[in-house]
């Protein structure tokens, strides 16, 4: 007679009366494990019954574990996905109101007067020193920036954009108006 197998460190168990090690001896009050259980069934070896049964065991369990983890998951995502949207509407409000602050008064004297200097500088470089031809490159300098911005006057301006303004002033050309400039000062008028 042979000693009960071993699955993980516990017995089989007989199919019909689920006797185990656990239980105590065999029913022959002898201190070794045989194949027979105390209610006299055998315990196979192998046991190909057993064996499907906790196969299709393992299975359901690893199935029921699995499907619990990906109903859980799938909870997580949907706080997440519930998340990003607050944030999105906290995002949009935040850039709403930045762009309702706008360039004080002190901040579109400081742009006008970079305005003027890089237009000073602007004419120097290209050589079109004439009184009108100043304006005209301030004037255009201004345009490209409401334009930019959409609105009709500097005040309107977002606060927010100040440095980007100043980005603009400092690369800002337009050499259509230098030449148009230069048409103007070579015919007089």
């Amino acid at each position: 007679m042979m000693a009960l197998k071993t699955i993980g460190g516990a017995a089989e168990a007989c199919r019909t009366c689920r006797w185990t090690q656990a239980d105590g001896y065999c029913g022959n009050g002898d201190s070794e494990f045989f194949d027979k259980c105390a209610s006299d069934h055998v315990i196979p070896d192998p046991c190909p019954d057993y064996e499907q049964e906790t196969a299709m065991q393992k299975k359901q369990n690893a199935t029921e574990m699995l499907s619990g983890n990906v109903r859980q998951l799938g909870a997580y995502l949907a706080q997440m996905a519930q998340m990003l949207q607050v944030m999105q509407k906290r995002m949009d409000e935040f850039e709403a109101a930045q762009k309702q602050v706008t360039l004080t008064h002190q901040d579109v004297k400081d742009v006008n007067g970079m305005i003027r200097t890089a237009a000073a500088d602007y004419c120097l470089k290209y050589d079109i020193l004439d009184a009108d031809s100043g304006k005209a490159v301030r004037m255009a300098m201004k345009k490209a920036i409401l334009k930019r911005y959409g609105v009709k006057d500097l005040h309107d301006v977002p606060a927010i954009a100040r440095q980007a303004v100043e980005a603009q002033i400092m690369h800002w050309t337009d050499i259509r108006l230098v030449m148009k400039r230069r048409e103007i000062i070579a015919g007089g008028g």
